[in-house]
């Protein structure tokens, strides 16, 4: 019963609030969205449903397993490599080979990584900050993250890449490394990016990244869908059309459910929609940074929740940012709003890991 009344009490609400918040203002986005919304939301219904009930079973397991033992998170980032290069071997989807596909079952074993790689890190840094500027100590985490960085980067998905590479950076930069090394990592990883460009990627990938810039010089090809993304936010006006229920709506971005869901989500809600969304977003930063800064009680559960801001933060501005045409079109969801089970049920997880460190210490 005491642990029952400790687990109700140390529970972030606020921060479990905010997400629920934005879980169900993904479902009123997809509500009349198109004539398969109503196939899209029972699903999404189901997957929240499922996805808040991981949440709460890794909010009462004791995350201090990954922290005291190295075995518990190598064995987790080891099942993450086998799944990735299953996916290698599976039905590509949209010409990427980023599934493992069942049947009717689809899995996204770059997500799970996600996961995975930041409760390696977090496990490794944790052991080795006060010697962090050993170069040999640098490489041996970035061996860990590289692997799966190249493998989802030649998948291709690179909207993925750069989340593996950000994780990285992100509790490289809270580890206290000294600035030059900082400095010169960041030049290392432009030439690997520069090399990928030229070596692995093929040339529809290339316009499709370069379209942001100019979408009016190919209005009819790869700028297409960018110019309807920026039509389709304007005419969402102040307060958009969420209260006409009647209204189906016509969407002519890709993916209007995933990679674009901002867009449908603005067009229905408005600027002051965004504007509540990006109040949701500042609560959930601010919530994080105060559970690693004051109730984190050791260096693993201040890297982890550290570098779960780092994951949500990568999506949040990569989505968003090439939503609105600032940042190329990567293929990436917004997280707690986007639709998909894999990124959806992770994340949860993720906040549930969260949950765990604020209630255990």
């Amino acid at each position: 019963m005491s642990s029952s009344r400790n687990f109700i009490h140390r529970f972030d609400w606020i921060l479990f609030g905010v997400v629920l918040s934005m879980l169900v203002l993904s479902s009123l986005t997809f509500y009349g969205l198109d004539d398969r919304s109503g196939q899209f939301l029972t699903r999404h219904i189901i997957l929240i449903l499922a996805a808040i009930g991981i949440m709460f079973l890794v909010s009462f397991f004791d995350y201090r397993v990954f922290k005291n033992y190295s075995t518990a998170s190598v064995i987790i980032y080891v099942v993450a490599i086998i799944l990735l290069g299953l996916a290698f071997a599976s039905q590509q989807i949209r010409g990427i080979s980023g599934w493992i596909v069942f049947n009717q079952f689809t899995f996204q074993p770059a997500e799970f990584a996600k996961l995975a790689v930041l409760i390696l890190l977090a496990k490794y840094f944790s052991q080795k900050h006060v010697e962090i500027n050993n170069v040999s100590h640098i490489i041996g985490s970035a061996v860990y993250v590289g692997l799966p960085l190249a493998m989802v980067f030649v998948q291709p998905d690179f909207g993925s890449a750069v989340v593996f590479g950000a994780i990285w950076l992100t509790i490289l930069i809270f580890s206290g490394i000294d600035k030059r090394k900082l400095l010169s990592i960041i030049m290392l990883g432009v030439i690997a990016i520069t090399a990928g460009w030229f070596l692995v990627l093929k040339d529809y990938q290339k316009n499709r990244i370069l379209s942001f810039s100019d979408p009016t010089s190919d209005p009819r090809g790869q700028g297409y869908h960018l110019i309807q993304s920026k039509i389709a936010i304007g005419s969402g006006g102040w307060g958009g059309d969420i209260f006409n229920f009647n209204k189906t709506y016509s969407t002519t971005v890709p993916e209007p459910y995933t990679d674009f869901i901002f867009t449908s989500y603005a067009h229905k809600f408005g600027f002051i929609g965004v504007i509540i969304l990006v109040g949701l977003l500042l609560v959930l930063t601010t919530r994080l940074i105060n559970i690693a800064s004051h109730e984190a009680q050791n260096n693993f559960s201040k890297f982890f929740t550290i570098g779960f801001l780092g994951i949500l933060m990568t999506h949040f501005t990569i989505n968003i940012g090439m939503n609105l045409g600032l940042l190329p079109i990567t293929g990436i969801p917004l997280p707690f709003l986007s639709y998909g089970g894999s990124h959806l049920i992770t994340m949860m997880a993720g906040l549930g890991m969260v949950q765990s460190i604020k209630i255990h210490g």
